[in-house]
Formats: C-alpha cells, sequence, structure tokens
C-alpha cells in the first residue's frame, strides 16, 4: 500500500470510529506524542502574522494587538476548529481568517487541566458551588464534529454535530492565558490556514457540481476534504488522561438526556457568545 493510502485509510478510520456508537461519551482526541499535544486557535491576520513570525504571543502583545486579559478559547479537535470558524472564509468574520496549530507540552498541558472547572450545571464543581470565574481554566464538553458535503446554512459549514460524543473545549482566563506566553509551553506555533482553505475548497466545488448526489462521490469528496485537512497525514486519536485528571475533568460523565434519541439528534454546539453567556450565569 502506498503511503497516502495508509493516510488516507487511517483518517478515514478516524472518522468512521467516531461515527460509530462505541466511543467513551468525553475522551480527548488530539494529535499528540508522549512529548506533546497540538491545540487550534483563530485569529485576525495581524496576530497570526506576529506570533508566527516570533513562534510567540509576545510579540503581537508588545504590538498591542493581543491581549493576555482577555479569555481565550483552545481546542484540539480540527473539525471542531473548522465549524467555529468557518474554515477562515465562510463565516466572514476578520478575526478568524487565520488558524494557528500550537504544540504544546503535554505535561504541561495536563497541569494545567488539572485546575479546570467544568461549565456544565451538571458538573461536581457547580453543585459544590465552585464558580468558573473563580477559575483560570473551565471546560466546556460540547457535541464532537465530522466533515460532510452538505454545507448546511452558516451554522454547520460542512460538518455535523455527533451528540453521542463530546469533544473538549478548553478556556483560559488570568494564569492560564499567561501560560501562552510561556515557551516552555507553547513549544511550537504553525499556520496552517491553508489546510482549511484547500479542504473547503474540496467540499464547495463538490457542492457546485452536484457531486453529492451519489454514495460513491461523496465518500471520494470526504476523503479528499479531509486529505486536505491534514496533509501530513496526522491522525487525532484519544488521548489517555491518569485516573485523578479523568475525575476532575468528569470524563466518565453521561448525561442521559442528551444520550440517544430524537432529542439528542437537535443538540449542536453553541456559539463562543453562548458559551460565554452559560457561563456568566453560573458567576
Amino acid at each position: 500500500m502506498a503511503p497516502i493510502e495508509k493516510m488516507s485509510n487511517k483518517r478515514e478510520s478516524m472518522q468512521q470510529q467516531l461515527l460509530t456508537k462505541n466511543n467513551a461519551y468525553r475522551e480527548i482526541r488530539a494529535i499528540h506524542d508522549k512529548d506533546t499535544i497540538r491545540v487550534y486557535q483563530a485569529y485576525n491576520d495581524k496576530i497570526a502574522n506576529l506570533a508566527i513570525e516570533a513562534n510567540s504571543f509576545e510579540a503581537p502583545l508588545k504590538a498591542g494587538v493581543w491581549s493576555s486579559r482577555r479569555m481565550t478559547w483552545i481546542k484540539p479537535s480540527k473539525v471542531w476548529m473548522a465549524y467555529r470558524c468557518g474554515w477562515t472564509v465562510l463565516k466572514n468574520d476578520p478575526n478568524q481568517t487565520r488558524v494557528l496549530a500550537l504544540d504544546v507540552s503535554r505535561s504541561r498541558f495536563e497541569e494545567l487541566m488539572m485546575q479546570a472547572l467544568l461549565t456544565s450545571h451538571d458538573s461536581k464543581n457547580f453543585k459544590r458551588g465552585r464558580k468558573c470565574r473563580n477559575s483560570n481554566v473551565v471546560v466546556q464538553w460540547d457535541p464532537e464534529r465530522v466533515i460532510t458535503i452538505r454545507r448546511g446554512g452558516k451554522t454547520s459549514v460542512f460538518t455535523k454535530a455527533l451528540p453521542d460524543v463530546r469533544s473538549i473545549q478548553i478556556g483560559l482566563r488570568g494564569d492560564g492565558v499567561q501560560a501562552l506566553l510561556d515557551p516552555t509551553f507553547v513549544l511550537k506555533i504553525s499556520d496552517v490556514t491553508e489546510d482549511f482553505r484547500n479542504a473547503v475548497s474540496v467540499l464547495l466545488a463538490g457542492e457546485c457540481d452536484g457531486s453529492s448526489e451519489t454514495g460513491d462521490q461523496e465518500s471520494h469528496l470526504l476523503v479528499a476534504a479531509r486529505n486536505a485537512l491534514w496533509p501530513k497525514g496526522e491522525c487525532e486519536t484519544v488521548m489517555k488522561c491518569s485516573d485523578e485528571l479523568s475525575e476532575i475533568l468528569e470524563m466518565d460523565f453521561r448525561n442521559q438526556s442528551e444520550s440517544g434519541g430524537k432529542a439528542a439528534l437537535s443538540i449542536v454546539a453553541p456559539s463562543q457568545r453562548q458559551m460565554q453567556q452559560n457561563m456568566a450565569k453560573m458567576m
């Protein structure tokens, strides 16, 4: 088997696994190894250019275009990032025209996650009266997303939610944001914008020529889009967490009202503003 075929099959397997019902409800899926884990953020051109050139957010901070006082979100799911920023081209948001991949220290990442509070009203910490405003790290578990050849309007942008599988979203404030300025935490910053634009170009081309009408063409388009989104053959796999971290992130939790049945099909990931509004209610 040729290398490109191996890469395609690996990504196909990753997406197919998400579409089955054999997944844990909450898992951290990411490109990672024993030393690093990759997360994504979307920015405007000015911040992205400065951060990439310096391999640090110190440069945009000094230029006054990036703030360490504002809450910011990181996410390890590349498709979820595509959904959030509209593949950098479909939502017309000048502050989400570029996507940066941050390869961060895995040990430091896990230390950061040990400080996390969950935003959900069902979380153990919320029931104990611990509020998100008191934490530098907050976690929200949202429906995972996979690529689809159907645009689905501005809210879905060629992705669809998987209500029975959750994806981690990590909000940083205070010392959490300060960690992004630490070169021992953020080891490498890469511009992966073209991956998103190349992938959505494939999907848009298929939409224009009506290729979505047959199963074979649909499969071909999905494989081509995945190859474009992960051009180096990377694969997001489940990151094993310690029992202690799993307990803090409540990874064994499953809200029965959100799993299975017709009700689950109506669940879609909330907007960033909705996240902030939900958090404000808990403060």
